[in-house]
């Protein structure tokens, strides 16, 4: 599961920041366990060093280490739960390859991942997802702002175009049994499943795609 980025594929600060501070208070647990080896270079360091050596003092370091790096854990763990349920996820709804977004995802969607032609102009109602396969390929596929019925705060919206990323850098289009293919989805109602782009791996296909199915 990443940790540096979010569903959206960018930059997870949260997460980075709790890492951050995490390893900074490791390194400077050990200085300050290590102190007894430099404090006689350093007289203004002593009592830190006579404290650091004490069973009390280690004690203080050894717990706060264990309390952040337990919150760091949790936190972490919270973010990507969110990120995992935000993430797009592509179903199989009435045997076709469909992008899977809650209403608030759409949204951003439509400020952020406008399509644009060669010449950087927006294509109106086209957007972009960008998306690592189970294989590490990068893929991206195209949709539009047509949307199936949705439920809940389910919105499926319908596939375009797809492309993945060759050994040469570029991307290659793709029919729709080569993104079933690529991503590991099966068309029929009882192997139905779901690719989720922020595990970046198939789970168990959701509640909403299993009504929409029926």
């Amino acid at each position: 599961m990443p940790i540096f980025k979010n569903y959206r594929g960018q930059f997870h600060k949260m997460n980075t920041a709790l890492v951050a501070l995490t390893s900074l208070y490791a390194i400077g647990a050990v200085v300050a366990l290590s102190s007894p080896y430099w404090a006689s270079s350093y007289p203004a360091l002593a009592p830190l060093a006579a404290f650091a050596a004490t069973p009390l003092g280690i004690g203080i370091l050894a717990t706060v280490a264990v309390a952040l790096i337990g919150l760091a854990v949790y936190a972490i763990r919270k973010n990507n739960e969110i990120s995992e349920l935000k993430a797009p996820k592509f179903v199989i709804i009435n045997d076709k390859v469909k992008v899977q977004v809650a209403e608030a995802v759409l949204k951003e969607i439509k400020e952020n991942n406008e399509n644009k032609d060669k010449d950087g102009k927006v294509i109106e109602g086209e957007y972009r997802i960008d998306f690592t396969n189970s294989e590490g390929k990068e893929c991206y596929v195209i949709v539009t702002s047509e949307k199936s019925q949705g439920m809940g705060d389910a919105e499926f919206l319908s596939i375009k175009s797809q492309a993945m990323k060759n050994s040469s850098g570029e991307y290659d289009s793709i029919d729709e049994s080569n993104l079933l293919k690529t991503l590991g989805l099966g068309t029929g109602k009882k192997d139905a499943k779901v690719f989720n782009t922020y595990l970046e791996k198939v789970v168990v296909q959701a509640a909403q795609s299993q009504e929409q199915n029926k």
